[in-house]
């Protein structure tokens, strides 16, 4: 089974930290892994974004 790591920091009191997307940005994703974040928002009610968008 996958242990989902920003749960396990969570339930262990410390921080996750993440950002948001609202736009078709794949590479801001990619940074946000490259500098650590532990999760990443992507928000299609209040941008352009699709769900077809997010598949690609």
């Amino acid at each position: 089974m996958k242990v989902n790591k920003t749960k396990a920091k969570l339930l262990n009191g410390d921080i996750a930290l993440g950002g948001g997307v609202n736009f078709y940005a794949p590479i801001i994703v990619e940074l946000y892994g490259v500098m650590g974040f532990d999760w990443v928002w992507i928000d299609c009610e209040h941008g352009p974004q699709t769900i077809r968008g997010l598949k690609t």
